[in-house]
Order: C-alpha cells, then sequence, then structure tokens
C-alpha cells in the first residue's frame, strides 16, 4: 500500500535524467529502491538521526557525500 502510493507520486514527478533521488534511512532506501520510472539509481543516505552526519565522523558515507556535493553544485 506504502509503495504503491509512493509509485503514484512519483509517477506525477517531471523527473529528468539529471535528477537524482536521496533516500535516507533503511526503511526508505527499501522503497525507493522498488519504484519505476526514476532516472538513475537512488543514493543511499543514512538517516541524519544515526549521528553518521556529524562533520567529526570519521567515515563518511560515499551518498551522503555525493548528495553533499550535488546539492553544493545545485546552489550556486
Amino acid at each position: 500500500m506504502l509503495l504503491d502510493g509512493l509509485q503514484e507520486r512519483v509517477d506525477q514527478l517531471g523527473l529528468d535524467a539529471a535528477c537524482t533521488i536521496v533516500a535516507c534511512g533503511r526503511f526508505a532506501q527499501r522503497y525507493v529502491r522498488q519504484l519505476n520510472g526514476l532516472p538513475r539509481k537512488p543514493l543511499a543516505v543514512p538517516h541524519p538521526a544515526n549521528n553518521q552526519w556529524h562533520p567529526k565522523q570519521e567515515q563518511v558515507p560515499h551518498g551522503l557525500m555525493r548528495a553533499q556535493q550535488l546539492f553544493a553544485d545545485n546552489t550556486r
């Protein structure tokens, strides 16, 4: 039921090839991976509540670094 509702909302979006979907947390990632019609593979980003977004974190997850880079590139 949740997946069907999410798929309907994604189908209504105008996503182009440059669009990137960032799913935070395992629950969200599980559903986003099952969606059809996304222009590229979703980035796996840990949920902010997992304390992995802290700037002093030794191992910053790759998906989080990529999401930060994409956000910075598109806000200039």
